[in-house]
């Protein structure tokens, strides 16, 4: 029998409708994915979904998709492409559409644009300029590139295509081309262009051009009169520009000596050689030795015009005798290079005219008459100036009328004396300058008319200073060049103690450490003489409670660093030579009570400098100078680690004295670090206390080598 065909419409309902001429018995057969039951006569058709095959590949615009329309109960196909468009955001879809390569670029809400870098015509290039075979790279070419690639300084210049130089000075042939007669200038009234200047607008500009003045310019401030020199500058017949150089040296000389930048002081056991190229001026000496000899020498007179001047090469010593010798001395080359001494012969009397507006001033001690021999009275300066010149002592009925530091040491005489008992009576112009924080004091002692050293006074005693206050303006800035060979050795603490009054209770880090200013505690002496012999001052401490405290910090913790302490002191006492440490130098012991950190000590031991330090497992190395140490002189210390050894070295006396060393030291736990003092169980300090000065103080968080330790000690002037 033929077989029937059934014919299948689907709906969008879900309702499959059939006609079928059908008889019984049938035989009904689907195809594809369609089923056919029969159950009690009854045929029932579905969708067998197991049957759909699965495909590797489809194109999204004419696959369908078949949906479900709740709402409207019917079903609808949509194409698998507009599926996944329609719900994007309307950025994305607009990405989605795009074709090509490049970057991306948003030119407005939901439109996108495909882009490529260009590069100009000259100048750099692009390297991937669509992003596609990785990322773009800018590189400079052309006279970009050749201006990025010069090394050196000075002005660039295009010497070619692609082609730069830089310092070449520019040819004469280079520069634009000016009318014959002509110069190069504005004289419009305002600012403008410069233009070509006619003879007749120079010499209206400037008179000194003018034939009738034959290179002078007398209509000039103060009636001056300058002249054209052979540098193209105007200057005095007289100036500077006009002296030969001993005449330069001359008045160098004499300028330096009104100059309170240009004064060193010595105390104790001063030794020093004049630099080549130097001349110093004394103007004050007790109890020293020069040029070799072994007799005493003394050079009372404060005098500028009594000045000794005393040449290259030449030593100057303390005589080996008294601790308390002193030298007073003027070096110009400390100021001589500043800009104020372009003219040195100028600014000499500059400064004496000065001098005339600056009202005179007059400090007095005295002696009553019948004191007891040997009565000596002190009168201070006022505090109100730093900067003085001494213009006039007057000594009368008195042996004599000196200066005192503010350890009251006498560090200066004034005039000659007869002797220390002998009245005396005398005026002296001075004119010498002086630095009122170093010499604070006046002091005079009672006399009598035999010079009996147990006669009582005859009269009053009396000694009266007239000085002048100087302006801050009037010294030069001094050459530091201990303090510039520190520093370009990078220390992370470097106080040089130049305070002229611990009043501000800080001495600043020049270091590179922030935050790490030290603090002065106690009753500290300031400006005492430094070590360097540039004028620079140091600290003096002489009290129980004396010290300066360097700040907490991690940089205390030394472990196995390298690291180096430098320093310079000075003892006035020491205690009697035996293994205990004293005094404390440098504290990272003990440094409050109940520290327990103790892991490293700059002390003496057996009249050594000596370092001690402390590892972690509680065991302890030290390492010791060789040189036995005397009062009154300065030394100059170095101490620390450098790899595997500690080392110590008192720097112009001895080599590196080194012990082995491999084990980290004892943490610090950030506590403070302290100078000149310590704590030992009490609740203050004192018990190991430096009874001297310190100065030029550095912490290097390296090893400091010899070498360089040398250049430093070779940049000071008066201690070997």
């Amino acid at each position: 029998m033929t077989v029937p065909v059934i014919k299948i419409k689907v709906l969008p309902k879900p309702v499959i409708k059939g006609k079928m001429d059908v008889r019984f018995p049938a035989n009904v057969a689907t195809t594809n994915f369609l089923t056919v039951t029969k159950s009690n006569g009854t045929y029932t058709f579905g969708v067998d979904y197991t049957l759909l095959g699965e495909f590797t590949q489809l194109n999204p615009a004419t696959a369908k998709v078949a949906f479900y329309d709740a709402a409207q109960s019917t079903y609808s196909i949509i194409s698998v492409a507009n599926l996944f468009t329609s719900s994007l955001d309307v950025d994305l879809q607009a990405i989605a559409a795009l074709t090509g390569t490049g970057l991306l670029a948003r030119t407005a809400s939901g439109i996108w644009a495909l882009r490529s870098l260009t590069a100009p015509a000259a100048g750099f290039t692009i390297t991937n300029p669509d992003g596609v075979a990785g990322n773009p790279t800018f590189a400079l070419a052309n006279d970009l590139a050749a201006v990025e690639g010069l090394s050196g300084t000075g002005i660039a210049r295009r010497t070619g295509a692609d082609a730069w130089s830089v310092g070449t000075a520019v040819a004469n042939a280079e520069l634009a081309t000016m009318a014959n007669n002509t110069f190069k200038g504005n004289v419009s009234g305002s600012t403008a262009v410069p233009a070509d200047l006619t003879p007749a607008q120079v010499t209206a500009a400037l008179p000194v051009a003018t034939a009738s003045a034959k290179g002078l310019a007398p209509q000039l401030p103060n009636n001056a009169t300058l002249y054209l020199d052979g540098t193209g500058n105007f200057t005095s017949p007289s100036s500077g520009g006009n002296l030969s150089p001993e005449e330069r040296a001359y008045w160098v000389g004499l300028a330096a000596m009104l100059d309170p930048a240009a004064y060193v002081l010595y105390t104790g056991k001063f030794s020093l050689t004049v630099p080549a190229g130097e001349t110093l001026y004394v103007l004050n000496a007790w109890s020293a030795v020069i040029a070799g000899g072994t007799s005493s020498w003394f050079h009372r007179d404060l005098a500028a015009s009594e000045a000794f001047e005393v040449s290259a090469g030449t030593t100057i010593s303390w005589d080996g005798i008294s601790n308390t010798a002193f030298l007073y001395v003027c070096r110009p080359a400390l100021v001589s290079g500043d800009s104020k001494y372009a003219d040195p012969k100028a600014l000499y009397f500059q400064r004496l005219n000065t001098l005339r507006s600056i009202a005179l001033s007059q400090l007095a001690a005295s002696v009553a008459s019948g004191s007891a021999p040997g009565t000596l009275v002190r009168t201070q300066f006022p505090t109100d100036f730093s900067d003085g010149i001494f213009a006039q002592v007057s000594v009368m009925d008195a042996p004599w009328c000196i200066l005192a530091d503010a350890l009251l040491w006498g560090v200066s005489n004034t005039t000659n004396e007869i002797s220390d008992v002998h009245q005396y009576r005398i005026t002296k112009t001075l004119m010498t300058a002086f630095v009122r924080e170093t010499m604070p004091y006046i002091e005079v002692q009672s006399a009598n008319v035999s010079g009996n050293g147990t006669d009582v006074s005859t009269f009053t005693s009396r000694g009266v200073m007239a000085y002048y206050k100087l302006p801050g303006t009037w010294r030069a800035t001094p050459t530091r060049a201990y303090k510039a060979a520190v520093l370009a050795d990078s220390p992370s603490r470097y106080f040089t103690f130049d305070e002229l009054s611990i009043g501000t209770g800080t001495a600043p880090n020049l270091g590179s450490a922030a935050s790490a200013d030290a603090t002065y505690v106690g009753t500290l002496g300031y400006a005492m003489g430094g070590a360097t012999g540039d004028g620079s001052t140091s600290v003096a401490m002489n009290s129980t409670d004396d010290y300066i405290s360097l700040p907490s910090s991690t940089d205390w913790n030394l472990a196995g660093s390298d690291f180096t302490f430098e320093f310079w002191v000075r003892f006035d006492s020491l205690p009697t030579p035996s293994a205990s440490s004293d005094p404390w130098l440098v504290n990272g012991w003990v440094t409050s009570n109940g520290d327990t950190d103790n892991s490293f000590l700059v002390t003496v031991q057996n009249n050594k400098i000596t370092l001690l330090v402390k590892y972690a497992d509680a065991t302890t190395g030290t390492v010791s100078s060789t040189i036995s140490l005397a009062t009154d002189t300065f030394y100059h210390v170095i101490v620390g680690r450098s790899g595997s050894t500690l080392f110590v070295r008192v720097v112009g006396k001895e080599t590196r004295q080194t012990v082995a060393v491999s084990k980290n030291l004892i943490t610090r736990n950030s506590k403070l670090t302290m100078l000149g003092n310590s704590f030992a169980g009490g609740a203050s300090p004192g018990s190991f206390r430096l009874t001297g000065r310190l100065d030029e103080f550095a912490f290097y968080k390296s090893a400091l080598s010899d070498a360089r330790a040398d250049a430093h000690h070779a940049a000071t002037l008066g201690w070997v």
